[in-house]
């Protein structure tokens, strides 16, 4: 549906309003912006470029990070630091 809505806002916006996008700002999933440049929505002189949202990159990373934790904690190793236990399980 993402895929779909966003092919039918990009090649109608030259019509209607006359606007060019140039960026797509995404969480990740590229499938939107392959799609796009795909479709060469605005033909071969313009390229589209592609924006990560900065809070989807965290959430990414923090995820990692916390399965990390729970793969050293179960094999015994130590999390230390000045801040010991400062990476809980449970934190969002």
């Amino acid at each position: 549906m993402e895929v779909k809505a966003s092919e039918i806002l990009w090649t109608r916006s030259v019509e209607n309003c006359g606007v060019l996008y140039m960026n797509v700002l995404s969480d990740g999933d590229s499938k939107t912006y392959q799609h796009l440049v795909e479709l060469d929505v605005y033909g071969g002189n313009m390229k589209i470029s592609k924006g990560e949202c900065l809070n989807h990159v965290a959430k990414r990373l923090w995820k990692g990070l916390r399965n990390k934790v729970k793969e050293w904690r179960s094999k015994g190793v130590t999390i230390g630091g000045r801040n010991q236990r400062s990476l809980k399980e449970n934190m969002s």
